[in-house]
C-alpha cells in the first residue's frame, strides 16, 4: 500500500504587486527618500525599521535635512535599530546639549511677560546676526551620529540635497566628504551659521527638495517618507512672527507631498503637530513612522 507523504508548505509572504514586480526584476533596485523637517525626521527611523522587519531591501537613499542625517546614519550601517540605539546616545551626549534645542521648543510660559521678554531679546537678536549657533556645534553633532566621514566609505549608495541661497539653485552630493554635505544639508537657515563656498551660500536642501525623490532616478522603484502629515496645532498668540511661520510652514507642507507624490509609494508619519525642536519625542516619532509605514504596506496591496 503507497503512502502519501504530506509535504507542508511554508506560508508565503503577501507582498503588494509593485513589490513582487521589482522582486522579480533583474537589477533589483528599490530607492528610499527621506525627507526634512528637524525632530520630526526621527520618524524615518520608524519607516526602516518596518521595512527591515519586511526583509524590504534598500539598494539606494537620498535624504534632506533631518532625512539626509537619518539616510547617512542607515547607508553607513544598514541597521535601523543601530540608528535608534546610536540617536539615543546622541540625545545623552555633549554635542545634542550643546545645539540646545531644549530652548527652542514654545512652552506654555510663552504668554507670560518672561516669554515676550525673551521673544523681544530674540527678534533684536535676530536683527544683529544671522544665525543662532555656530556650524561647529552642527559639525560636532554629525560627527557624533556617523560612523565614517566620506560617501565613499558607505555600505550603501547615498544623495543628500542643499541650496545655494545666492543662486537659488539646488545641490546634490554623492561623493566625497560626508560630514560636510550632511551638514549643509541640514543647516537651517537662520539657525545654523552657513557655509560659503565660492559665491556659493549653502543651506537646507528643504528650502528647495523637502522630499528629494529626484536623486532616485536610477532606481526601479521609490518610497517616499514625508513627515510633513498630520494636524497642526492652532495657533496661540497672534503675532507677526507667527504668522510668518505658519504660511512658511504651509508652503513646505505642499511642496513636501508634491514632490513625495513622485513615489511608487508614500508613507506619511502622522507626526505634523511635532515641533522641529523636539528630539525628546524619539519614541513618539519612531512609534509613529513604524505605524504609517505598516499602513502603507497595507494599503498597497489594493
Amino acid at each position: 500500500m503507497n503512502q502519501t507523504l504530506a509535504v507542508r508548505r511554508k506560508p508565503r509572504l503577501w507582498l503588494p504587486a509593485w513589490l513582487r514586480r521589482l522582486r522579480r526584476r533583474k537589477p533589483r533596485h528599490l530607492g528610499v527618500a527621506l525627507a526634512g523637517g528637524g525632530a520630526r525626521g526621527l520618524a524615518h527611523i520608524g519607516v526602516l525599521q518596518v521595512l527591515h522587519e519586511r526583509g524590504i531591501a534598500v539598494h539606494r537613499l537620498a535624504g534632506t535635512s533631518a532625512g539626509a542625517i537619518v539616510a547617512a546614519m542607515y547607508a553607513a550601517r544598514p541597521d535601523p535599530d543601530w540608528v535608534e540605539a546610536r540617536m539615543r546616545e546622541f540625545l545623552e551626549s555633549e554635542p545634542y546639549r550643546q545645539l540646545a534645542f531644549d530652548q527652542l521648543v514654545p512652552t506654555t510660559g510663552e504668554l507670560s511677560l518672561t516669554g515676550k521678554f525673551k521673544r523681544h531679546v530674540a527678534v533684536n537678536l535676530f536683527l544683529l546676526k544671522s544665525y543662532l549657533l555656530p556650524r561647529q556645534r552642527l559639525v560636532d553633532a554629525v560627527e557624533f551620529l556617523l560612523p565614517v566621514n566620506r560617501f565613499e566609505d558607505l555600505a550603501l549608495p547615498l544623495t543628500v540635497s542643499a541650496v545655494d541661497l545666492h543662486g537659488g539653485d539646488l545641490l546634490d552630493t554623492c561623493s566625497g566628504d560626508l560630514v560636510e554635505a550632511v551638514c549643509d544639508s541640514a543647516a537651517i537657515p537662520g539657525v545654523f551659521e552657513l557655509r560659503a563656498d565660492g559665491a556659493r551660500l549653502i543651506a537646507d536642501g528643504a528650502v528647495l527638495a523637502p522630499v528629494p525623490v529626484h536623486a532616485l532616478t536610477e532606481c526601479d522603484y521609490t518610497i517616499a517618507s514625508d513627515i510633513n502629515h498630520g494636524q497642526l496645532n492652532p495657533l496661540g498668540e497672534l503675532n507677526i512672527f507667527a504668522l510668518m511661520v505658519r504660511a512658511e510652514r504651509l508652503s513646505q507642507s505642499n511642496l513636501a507631498h508634491v514632490q513625495a507624490a513622485a513615489a511608487d509609494l508614500v508613507v506619511g508619519p502622522e507626526v505634523g503637530a511635532t515641533h522641529w525642536a523636539a528630539f525628546e519625542q524619539l519614541d513618539h516619532l519612531v512609534a509613529a513612522g513604524k505605524i504609517a509605514c505598516t499602513r502603507a504596506l497595507r494599503a498597497a496591496r489594493t
